[in-house]
């Protein structure tokens, strides 16, 4: 048995900031989708960066906090879209630490998994709405515990679909590396 994550960035970044470290890192092939806000490099050298979402055209009602160049929740929605027309029922892990955050929190459903980040505002804001948020909500403060509620998660999601128990060779060939920089 094999166990496949599909590994998405929704961020509200850039691409050409989120492309550099990636690369940077030899990170940049093990996600299939990157949902951010365009950009690119001019003729002068100046970065130049666009609203994923055209706030001024397209209003998109969410009446969570959020940045307006970029609901998650639009991004998370269309992302279930295509995840319901598959087969196989495909849990979400999301993390997040930021207002933006919330929003996609709220639309995953009871399955999915939130990861926010201890004491940032996408936690506070989960404190204060627990109700609004379905899913089993996991925080971490610092890269070794991300690592180790990711790590637990994706154990406890194949040993439910392991029919044969053995889950000892589970990480034989994961590489684990740690990326210097903030959690």
């Amino acid at each position: 048995m094999f166990f496949i994550c599909d590994l998405k960035i929704v961020s509200d970044a850039n691409v050409v900031f989120i492309d550099a470290i990636l690369k940077h890192h030899g990170l940049r092939e093990c996600f299939s989708e990157i949902h951010t806000n365009p950009s690119f490099i001019d003729e002068e050298g100046r970065l130049r960066i666009f609203p994923l979402h055209d706030f001024s055209k397209h209003p998109h009602g969410c009446h969570h906090p959020y940045p307006p160049n970029m609901c998650k929740g639009i991004v998370i929605e269309r992302i279930q879209a295509s995840l319901s027309a598959m087969e196989e029922k495909k849990t979400i892990i999301y993390m997040g630490d930021g207002l933006g955050d919330f929003c996609p929190s709220s639309k995953l459903g009871d399955t999915d998994y939130m990861l926010p980040r201890k004491d940032f505002p996408v936690w506070d804001l989960i404190c204060q709405n627990r109700s609004l948020i379905k899913v089993e909500v996991c925080e971490w403060s610092n890269g070794d515990e991300f690592e180790h509620v990711l790590l637990h998660l994706i154990t406890k999601m194949i040993e439910k679909n392991n029919t044969n128990g053995d889950t000892s060779q589970l990480y034989s060939n994961c590489k684990l590396q740690s990326i210097s920089g903030a959690a």
